[in-house]
């Protein structure tokens, strides 16, 4: 039996203007990756910002079916049977079709812990649906209701969903909150397109529709169920929306949008605000913070591992702990040359960087709109020396979306997170994103905010700033003052002893001695990820070896500073030894007994991105290098 619901395109008529939504494909790249990306980032950023009032969590399920779990062409011919003739047209530009033979692969996307789109779904005038979510979801182009705090405020992330189908279309459920209703409704977007004699626009509708033309979403509980029960859908009673993608792209993987889950929203995970099930046919992983810093360890990117790290600092760091940057003097708010930092923050913050710690400072500052008052605000910088990572810029996570394109200066071998969540600021932030939320554009605020270029400088250049004032205070330190800290003891004074007087020309030179010729016992060679160790032949049997090695910091002693989540021997580093009995091999350290002055250590296994410094003391001799 067929449902009383269909995808309806509108007939052109005299006078109508041809009309393409061209900067759809322009906004999102159409490789599967960087779709699958934008797919998660607009996901979750219309659940978070659709999060219930007085909700601490939302949850979003991201749920995969290929292969044998993807239902076939005749359990789902009725949520399609009119679509054909519209996607097969030459003109829809649609790159692959799908076929009507064909088994529907699809993704599905529903959130939790949200209001579900709300609105009169039979609203139709701009003017009085400004508020409308059901509207602006089905029935608006580059048109949204979000403001101030809201994450996404362009109104064109809804169309990722259909750039993500190879049909160019969606179908979704919701449950608004105000409502308790489930409706169906679907939406497809092609160009403008012909099939047969007939000339159609580019947006359908799948729906009921009206005898004024309006296409209605579709409320019949017969098909509510036969939706859920095909598609495999979740939602049952709870407000919120499901939405569903078919014929997805063979690239959209449950790898890649885990991945980019990880690599988006870290932080609202990391916070609680956010949990995402993965469901990859059947087989479900649940990302909350616990799983995320598990997952941790086994990400490629020193880069993203090192964001994960601040974020979750940043997640649960007090605010009496952060260091409050003082208010710039002289009329220079949004100028960092002045030097923002006191002695004694400079002295903290360099201290604790040196050991690996993460630093946090919060800046204040003003936002200034053109037509109201001035706001004080404020964001927050992190800060971590990482070894090895290179030159990387700071990312701008606003209100828990990563801005993560924009021009910040690149910082060495530190990772920083910069977090905007202050209302004001995330409001002027908020503004001066792209479509994409990628970057921050001047051109976007100028109009709106007095100095709105030189607040997103201020902004951007924090981190770069902070470092460069830490590095500056280094070179001219005062090292009096942690001296109640790190007290250093007073040098012993050495007895002045007199030259020995030379005696008469031609007779040799007393009083001082010949030098010794230092043997050598040892050499030290670097091999691919490791370094050897080998005896010269001189070494005593029965002696004893240690060979203690650290990745090398900036400062300070590498040796001591020697972390356990860097490397240890006997889990992460091989260690193979000739002429030698191996005692103990652990931690940064290994300890031999002997047995052959020829002797050999092999160690490999250590990140060849990171320099390494390797002791070795040949205890009996007292060789120490």
């Amino acid at each position: 039996m067929s449902l009383p619901a269909d995808w309806h395109f509108r007939v052109f008529r005299p006078g109508d203007n041809a009309s393409d939504p061209e900067f759809a494909g322009a906004l999102f790249t159409r490789d599967d990756s960087s779709v699958a990306r934008s797919l998660v980032r607009e996901a979750i950023q219309n659940s978070l910002d659709a999060r219930r009032a007085g909700g601490t969590s939302v949850r979003v399920r991201f749920a995969l079916r290929t292969g044998s779990r993807a239902p076939t062409a005749k359990e789902t011919h009725n949520f399609f049977v009119g679509l054909w003739p519209h996607i097969a047209s030459p003109n829809s530009e649609v790159e692959d079709p799908p076929n009507q033979q064909e088994s529907v692969q699809y993704l599905v996307v529903e959130d939790f812990g949200t209001r579900g789109l709300t609105g009169d779904p039979g609203a139709w005038d701009p003017f009085s649906s400004e508020k409308n979510s059901f509207f602006l979801f089905f029935r608006a182009l580059g048109r949204t209701g979000k403001e101030g705090e809201d994450r996404g405020r362009w109104g064109v992330g809804k169309f990722v969903f259909p750039m993500a189908s190879r049909g160019h279309c969606l179908l979704a459920l919701t449950i608004a909150e105000t409502e308790h209703s489930p409706l169906i409704m679907g939406r497809a977007v092609l160009k403008t397109h012909r099939t047969g004699q007939t000339t159609y626009h580019p947006d359908g509708h799948w729906g009921v529709r009206h005898e004024s033309g309006l296409v209605l979403p579709a409320n019949d509980s017969r098909m509510v169920e036969e939706l859920l029960q095909v598609f495999d859908l979740e939602r049952r009673q709870e407000p919120g929306l499901s939405v569903l993608v078919p014929w997805v792209h063979d690239g959209i993987t449950m790898k890649a949008l885990k991945d980019a889950t990880v690599g988006e929203y870290f932080l609202p995970i990391l916070r609680g605000e956010l949990t995402v099930e993965a469901d990859d046919n059947g087989a479900s992983d649940v990302i909350d913070a616990d799983r995320l810093m598990e997952m941790t360890a086994s990400i490629e990117s020193l880069a993203t591992r090192a964001r994960i790290t601040l974020g979750l600092h940043a997640a649960t760091c007090p605010d009496g702990e952060l260091l409050c940057v003082p208010d710039a003097s002289g009329g220079s708010e949004y100028d960092w040359d002045t030097g923002r930092l006191t002695p004694e923050q400079c002295a903290v913050a360099s201290a604790n960087l040196e050991l690996g710690k993460v630093v946090g400072f919060r800046v204040p500052t003003r936002v200034r709109p053109k037509n109201s008052t001035d706001e004080y605000a404020h964001f927050d910088v992190f800060l971590q020396r990482v070894q090895g990572l290179g030159r990387s810029r700071p990312l701008i996570v606003r209100e828990g979306i990563t801005i993560s394109q924009d021009k910040t200066p690149f910082l060495q071998d530190c990772a920083s997170l910069l977090i905007v969540d202050d209302r004001p600021l995330a409001s002027f932030v908020g503004d001066a994103e792209t479509p994409a939320h990628n970057e921050l554009q001047n051109d976007l605020v100028k109009s709106k905010y007095v100095l709105a270029s030189k607040l997103i400088k201020f902004i951007r250049s924090a981190p770069a700033a902070i470092i460069r004032e830490l590095e500056g205070a280094d070179r001219a330190a005062d090292h009096g003052l942690l001296a109640a800290f790190f007290p250093r003891p007073e040098p012993t004074p050495v007895p002045h002893k007199p030259k020995p007087k030379p005696s008469s020309a031609g007779d040799d030179i007393e009083g001082i001695p010949e030098l010794p010729v230092r043997q050598v016992r040892y050499r030290i060679g670097k091999i691919q990820s490791g370094f050897t160790v080998a005896g010269t032949g001189t070494a005593t049997v029965g002696g004893r070896v240690t060979v203690a090695c650290a990745y090398d910091i900036r400062r300070g002693n590498a040796l001591k500073k020697y972390k356990s989540m860097d490397f240890a021997f006997g889990r992460d580093v091989d260690c193979r030894a000739k002429g030698l009995t191996i005692e103990s091999a652990e931690a940064n350290k290994v300890v031999a007994e002997i047995v052959d002055p020829h002797f050999e250590i092999k160690a490999t296994g250590f990140d060849e991105n990171r320099n390494l410094v390797v002791k070795v003391l040949l205890e009996e001799l007292g060789v120490d290098t």
